[in-house]
Protein backbone atom coordinates (compact mmCIF):
# COMPACT_ATOMS: atom_id res chain seq x y z
CA UNK A 1 0.00 0.00 0.00
CA UNK A 2 2.91 2.43 0.75
CA UNK A 3 3.98 1.72 -2.07
CA UNK A 4 1.27 2.74 -4.16
CA UNK A 5 0.84 5.32 -2.59
CA UNK A 6 4.81 6.50 -3.02
CA UNK A 7 4.50 6.21 -7.00
CA UNK A 8 0.73 7.89 -7.33
CA UNK A 9 2.47 11.16 -5.06
CA UNK A 10 6.14 10.56 -7.58
CA UNK A 11 3.56 10.69 -10.87
CA UNK A 12 1.51 13.81 -9.45
CA UNK A 13 5.01 15.70 -8.50
CA UNK A 14 6.44 14.66 -12.10
CA UNK A 15 3.09 16.04 -14.13
CA UNK A 16 3.31 19.28 -12.02
CA UNK A 17 6.91 19.59 -12.19
CA UNK A 18 6.26 18.81 -16.29
CA UNK A 19 3.90 21.27 -17.05
CA UNK A 20 3.44 23.75 -14.10
CA UNK A 21 5.42 26.93 -13.48
CA UNK A 22 8.85 26.62 -11.30
CA UNK A 23 8.62 30.45 -10.10
CA UNK A 24 5.31 30.49 -9.53
CA UNK A 25 4.37 32.60 -11.90
CA UNK A 26 2.04 31.45 -15.27
CA UNK A 27 3.52 31.94 -18.55
CA UNK A 28 0.63 33.10 -20.96
CA UNK A 29 0.42 30.42 -23.27
CA UNK A 30 3.73 27.86 -24.25
CA UNK A 31 2.38 29.62 -27.77
CA UNK A 32 2.72 33.29 -27.04
CA UNK A 33 6.82 32.93 -26.06
CA UNK A 34 6.58 35.68 -23.31
CA UNK A 35 5.98 36.21 -19.92
CA UNK A 36 3.89 38.73 -17.84
CA UNK A 37 6.08 41.44 -16.60
CA UNK A 38 6.67 41.46 -12.70
CA UNK A 39 4.79 44.56 -12.17
CA UNK A 40 1.82 43.20 -13.31
CA UNK A 41 2.72 40.35 -11.36
CA UNK A 42 2.31 42.03 -8.03
CA UNK A 43 -0.30 43.45 -8.48
CA UNK A 44 -3.34 41.96 -5.80
CA UNK A 45 -5.75 42.21 -8.88
CA UNK A 46 -3.05 39.69 -11.11
CA UNK A 47 -3.08 37.19 -8.36
CA UNK A 48 -6.85 37.04 -7.99
CA UNK A 49 -7.35 36.76 -11.40
CA UNK A 50 -4.33 34.07 -11.30
CA UNK A 51 -5.72 31.99 -8.74
CA UNK A 52 -9.03 32.16 -11.19
CA UNK A 53 -7.17 30.75 -14.24
CA UNK A 54 -4.53 28.56 -13.43
CA UNK A 55 -6.76 25.99 -11.18
CA UNK A 56 -8.65 25.73 -14.46
CA UNK A 57 -5.39 24.82 -16.81
CA UNK A 58 -3.71 22.39 -14.86
CA UNK A 59 -1.36 20.68 -16.24
CA UNK A 60 -1.04 23.02 -19.05
CA UNK A 61 -0.64 27.04 -18.77
CA UNK A 62 -3.66 27.37 -21.48
CA UNK A 63 -7.02 26.23 -22.23
CA UNK A 64 -8.37 25.85 -25.57
CA UNK A 65 -11.31 27.89 -26.78
CA UNK A 66 -12.23 24.73 -28.11
CA UNK A 67 -12.62 23.08 -24.89
CA UNK A 68 -14.72 26.08 -23.98
CA UNK A 69 -17.15 26.55 -26.73
CA UNK A 70 -17.88 22.79 -26.33
CA UNK A 71 -18.31 22.95 -22.53
CA UNK A 72 -21.02 26.14 -23.18
CA UNK A 73 -22.56 23.71 -25.58
CA UNK A 74 -23.16 20.94 -23.91
CA UNK A 75 -25.18 23.26 -20.67
CA UNK A 76 -27.20 24.95 -23.82
CA UNK A 77 -28.38 21.32 -24.19
CA UNK A 78 -28.77 20.45 -20.49
CA UNK A 79 -30.95 23.69 -20.00
CA UNK A 80 -33.10 22.51 -23.17
CA UNK A 81 -33.53 19.20 -21.46
CA UNK A 82 -34.89 20.53 -18.26
CA UNK A 83 -37.29 23.19 -20.32
CA UNK A 84 -38.77 20.09 -22.50
CA UNK A 85 -39.16 17.98 -19.22
CA UNK A 86 -41.64 20.90 -17.66
CA UNK A 87 -39.50 22.73 -15.59
CA UNK A 88 -40.27 26.25 -15.53
CA UNK A 89 -37.52 28.80 -17.02
CA UNK A 90 -35.85 30.81 -14.45
CA UNK A 91 -37.13 35.24 -14.33
CA UNK A 92 -34.27 37.11 -14.30
CA UNK A 93 -34.81 41.26 -13.68
CA UNK A 94 -32.26 43.51 -14.19
CA UNK A 95 -30.69 45.77 -11.53
CA UNK A 96 -29.12 48.15 -14.38
CA UNK A 97 -27.67 50.06 -16.18
CA UNK A 98 -26.67 51.61 -12.28
CA UNK A 99 -23.35 50.66 -11.60
CA UNK A 100 -22.19 49.04 -8.23
CA UNK A 101 -19.56 49.91 -5.21
CA UNK A 102 -16.87 47.55 -5.63
CA UNK A 103 -16.14 46.29 -2.34
CA UNK A 104 -12.33 45.45 -2.74
CA UNK A 105 -9.87 48.52 -3.25
CA UNK A 106 -10.34 51.65 -4.95
CA UNK A 107 -12.36 51.12 -7.65
CA UNK A 108 -15.60 52.90 -7.07
CA UNK A 109 -18.51 52.45 -9.04
CA UNK A 110 -17.95 49.73 -11.63
CA UNK A 111 -19.99 47.88 -13.90
CA UNK A 112 -20.03 45.29 -17.21
CA UNK A 113 -18.15 46.26 -20.14
CA UNK A 114 -20.27 47.63 -23.19
CA UNK A 115 -17.90 46.40 -25.87
CA UNK A 116 -20.06 47.57 -28.99
CA UNK A 117 -22.77 49.91 -29.87
CA UNK A 118 -25.40 51.04 -32.97
CA UNK A 119 -27.74 53.21 -33.53
CA UNK A 120 -30.61 53.10 -35.90
CA UNK A 121 -29.42 54.97 -38.81
CA UNK A 122 -32.91 57.24 -38.92
CA UNK A 123 -34.05 56.85 -35.33
CA UNK A 124 -31.13 57.96 -33.17
CA UNK A 125 -34.26 56.43 -29.73
CA UNK A 126 -32.92 52.91 -31.08
CA UNK A 127 -29.85 51.26 -30.18
CA UNK A 128 -28.74 48.27 -29.79
CA UNK A 129 -25.33 47.49 -27.26
CA UNK A 130 -23.70 44.06 -26.68
CA UNK A 131 -22.10 43.57 -23.80
CA UNK A 132 -18.64 41.89 -22.84
CA UNK A 133 -20.16 38.95 -20.87
CA UNK A 134 -24.31 40.37 -20.88
CA UNK A 135 -25.35 39.68 -24.31
CA UNK A 136 -27.26 41.91 -26.71
CA UNK A 137 -29.95 44.78 -25.48
CA UNK A 138 -32.17 46.80 -27.60
CA UNK A 139 -33.48 50.40 -26.29
CA UNK A 140 -36.32 52.16 -28.49
CA UNK A 141 -36.34 55.02 -26.24
CA UNK A 142 -33.23 56.30 -25.93
CA UNK A 143 -31.76 54.36 -23.06
CA UNK A 144 -34.83 54.75 -20.94
CA UNK A 145 -35.81 50.81 -21.31
CA UNK A 146 -33.96 47.76 -22.42
CA UNK A 147 -34.77 44.94 -23.43
CA UNK A 148 -32.41 41.23 -23.49
CA UNK A 149 -33.17 40.15 -27.11
CA UNK A 150 -29.80 37.89 -26.98
CA UNK A 151 -31.08 35.74 -23.93
CA UNK A 152 -31.78 32.23 -26.49
CA UNK A 153 -28.41 33.11 -27.99
CA UNK A 154 -25.40 30.30 -27.95
CA UNK A 155 -23.37 33.14 -26.84
CA UNK A 156 -23.42 36.22 -24.42
CA UNK A 157 -20.03 37.54 -25.18
CA UNK A 158 -20.07 40.64 -28.28
CA UNK A 159 -17.52 42.66 -29.32
CA UNK A 160 -19.34 44.25 -32.43
CA UNK A 161 -22.58 45.27 -33.75
CA UNK A 162 -23.52 46.63 -37.10
CA UNK A 163 -27.10 48.03 -38.43
CA UNK A 164 -27.59 47.93 -42.35
CA UNK A 165 -27.85 51.56 -42.93
CA UNK A 166 -30.32 50.95 -46.19
CA UNK A 167 -32.06 48.53 -43.74
CA UNK A 168 -32.22 48.98 -40.01
CA UNK A 169 -33.95 45.71 -39.50
CA UNK A 170 -31.20 44.27 -40.28
CA UNK A 171 -28.62 44.17 -37.68
CA UNK A 172 -25.34 41.80 -37.29
CA UNK A 173 -23.45 41.08 -33.69
CA UNK A 174 -20.00 39.22 -33.45
CA UNK A 175 -19.23 36.97 -30.46
CA UNK A 176 -16.22 37.08 -28.67
CA UNK A 177 -14.41 40.19 -27.87
CA UNK A 178 -10.87 41.15 -29.16
CA UNK A 179 -8.62 42.81 -26.51
CA UNK A 180 -4.80 42.99 -26.19
CA UNK A 181 -2.35 42.11 -22.95
CA UNK A 182 -3.08 40.37 -19.68
CA UNK A 183 -6.83 40.73 -19.52
CA UNK A 184 -8.28 37.15 -18.17
CA UNK A 185 -12.32 38.07 -18.35
CA UNK A 186 -12.33 37.43 -22.40
CA UNK A 187 -14.65 34.66 -23.36
CA UNK A 188 -14.46 33.14 -27.16
CA UNK A 189 -17.62 33.80 -28.98
CA UNK A 190 -19.11 30.88 -31.49
CA UNK A 191 -20.26 32.73 -34.83
CA UNK A 192 -21.74 35.69 -36.47
CA UNK A 193 -25.52 36.43 -35.58
CA UNK A 194 -27.70 38.07 -37.98
CA UNK A 195 -31.28 39.15 -37.46
CA UNK A 196 -33.66 40.43 -40.19
CA UNK A 197 -36.47 41.41 -37.69
CA UNK A 198 -34.88 43.93 -35.68
CA UNK A 199 -33.34 41.65 -33.05
CA UNK A 200 -36.08 39.54 -32.44
CA UNK A 201 -34.78 36.30 -34.41
CA UNK A 202 -31.17 35.64 -35.07
CA UNK A 203 -29.13 33.10 -37.58
CA UNK A 204 -25.78 31.91 -36.83
CA UNK A 205 -23.17 32.55 -39.44
CA UNK A 206 -19.69 30.18 -39.10
CA UNK A 207 -18.86 29.86 -42.85
CA UNK A 208 -15.19 31.15 -43.26
CA UNK A 209 -15.23 33.20 -40.10
CA UNK A 210 -15.58 29.90 -37.97
CA UNK A 211 -17.13 29.10 -34.84
CA UNK A 212 -14.46 30.04 -32.10
CA UNK A 213 -14.70 33.95 -32.58
CA UNK A 214 -13.29 37.17 -31.28
CA UNK A 215 -15.04 40.13 -33.33
CA UNK A 216 -13.38 43.76 -32.66
CA UNK A 217 -15.37 45.34 -35.25
CA UNK A 218 -18.26 44.80 -38.03
CA UNK A 219 -19.42 47.48 -41.28
CA UNK A 220 -22.28 47.24 -43.59
CA UNK A 221 -21.21 49.21 -47.06
CA UNK A 222 -23.99 52.03 -46.98
CA UNK A 223 -23.25 51.72 -50.85
CA UNK A 224 -24.23 47.81 -51.22
CA UNK A 225 -26.15 46.07 -48.62
CA UNK A 226 -24.73 42.71 -49.46
CA UNK A 227 -21.42 43.82 -48.56
CA UNK A 228 -20.16 43.13 -45.22
CA UNK A 229 -16.96 43.78 -43.86
CA UNK A 230 -15.81 42.53 -39.91
CA UNK A 231 -12.44 42.14 -38.19
CA UNK A 232 -11.41 39.57 -35.82
CA UNK A 233 -8.32 39.55 -33.27
CA UNK A 234 -7.59 37.59 -30.70
CA UNK A 235 -9.32 37.23 -26.90
CA UNK A 236 -7.81 36.61 -23.34
CA UNK A 237 -4.18 35.52 -23.12
CA UNK A 238 -4.87 32.83 -21.70
CA UNK A 239 -7.27 31.41 -24.30
CA UNK A 240 -5.23 29.28 -27.22
CA UNK A 241 -4.95 31.93 -29.79
CA UNK A 242 -3.50 29.79 -32.39
CA UNK A 243 -6.66 30.10 -34.23
CA UNK A 244 -6.68 30.61 -38.05
CA UNK A 245 -9.70 33.22 -38.77
CA UNK A 246 -7.83 36.16 -37.36
CA UNK A 247 -7.99 39.78 -40.16
CA UNK A 248 -10.31 41.30 -42.05
CA UNK A 249 -13.07 39.46 -43.69
CA UNK A 250 -15.54 40.71 -46.25
CA UNK A 251 -18.81 38.76 -47.59
CA UNK A 252 -20.30 39.74 -51.16
CA UNK A 253 -23.93 37.94 -50.25
CA UNK A 254 -25.26 39.48 -47.02
CA UNK A 255 -22.90 37.68 -44.72
CA UNK A 256 -23.32 34.49 -45.47
CA UNK A 257 -20.36 33.39 -47.11
CA UNK A 258 -16.76 35.10 -46.17
CA UNK A 259 -13.44 35.38 -47.57
CA UNK A 260 -10.53 37.08 -46.03
CA UNK A 261 -8.99 40.41 -47.61
CA UNK A 262 -6.28 41.42 -44.91
CA UNK A 263 -4.08 38.84 -43.54
CA UNK A 264 -3.27 40.58 -40.38
CA UNK A 265 -2.90 39.63 -36.52
CA UNK A 266 -4.68 42.40 -34.61
CA UNK A 267 -7.17 44.36 -36.41
CA UNK A 268 -9.58 46.41 -34.56
CA UNK A 269 -11.20 49.35 -36.75
CA UNK A 270 -12.73 49.18 -40.26
CA UNK A 271 -14.78 52.00 -41.80
CA UNK A 272 -16.18 52.68 -45.13
CA UNK A 273 -15.22 55.98 -47.30
CA UNK A 274 -18.23 58.34 -46.49
CA UNK A 275 -18.51 59.37 -50.03
CA UNK A 276 -16.30 56.42 -52.19
CA UNK A 277 -17.43 52.67 -52.42
CA UNK A 278 -14.32 51.60 -53.46
CA UNK A 279 -12.46 52.57 -50.49
CA UNK A 280 -12.39 51.23 -46.95
CA UNK A 281 -10.54 51.51 -44.39
CA UNK A 282 -8.66 49.03 -41.57
CA UNK A 283 -6.28 49.79 -38.55
CA UNK A 284 -4.50 47.05 -36.63
CA UNK A 285 -1.96 47.55 -33.74
CA UNK A 286 -0.41 45.14 -31.78
CA UNK A 287 2.27 43.72 -29.90
CA UNK A 288 4.85 41.58 -31.51
CA UNK A 289 3.64 42.26 -34.97
CA UNK A 290 5.38 43.63 -37.98
CA UNK A 291 1.75 44.08 -39.75
CA UNK A 292 0.76 47.17 -37.51
CA UNK A 293 -0.53 49.94 -39.04
CA UNK A 294 -3.14 51.86 -41.21
CA UNK A 295 -4.67 49.90 -44.47
CA UNK A 296 -6.15 51.52 -47.04
CA UNK A 297 -7.99 49.24 -49.71
CA UNK A 298 -9.26 51.24 -53.24
CA UNK A 299 -10.96 48.17 -54.60
CA UNK A 300 -14.18 47.28 -52.39
CA UNK A 301 -16.17 47.95 -55.61
CA UNK A 302 -15.39 44.62 -56.57
CA UNK A 303 -17.93 41.58 -55.84
CA UNK A 304 -14.91 39.54 -54.51
CA UNK A 305 -12.60 39.73 -51.75
CA UNK A 306 -8.71 39.84 -53.13
CA UNK A 307 -5.67 39.16 -50.51
CA UNK A 308 -3.43 41.29 -48.78
CA UNK A 309 -2.21 42.65 -52.28
CA UNK A 310 -5.30 44.76 -52.58
CA UNK A 311 -3.92 46.91 -49.69
CA UNK A 312 -1.87 49.64 -49.75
Amino acid sequence: MKKIVFLSTFFFCFVWISYGQTDNTPVLGKSTGFEIPDHIKSRKAFKRAEWFSTQRQFPYDTFPVCTYAREVTNEIQKIKATRSQGDAYPNWESVGPEGFHYPVGNFGVVGGRVRAVAVHPTDPLTVYIGAASGGIWKTIDGGQNWQDIGHDLPSNTFGAIAIDPNNPEIVYAGSGESILMTNFNIYPGTGLYKSTDGGLNWDVITDGVGNVTFFSDLAVSPYNSNVVVASLCQGSTYCDMNLSNKGVWKSADGGVTWNRCLDVLFPFDIAFHPTDPNILYAAAGGLWSPMDGFYISSDQARPGCKATMAWD
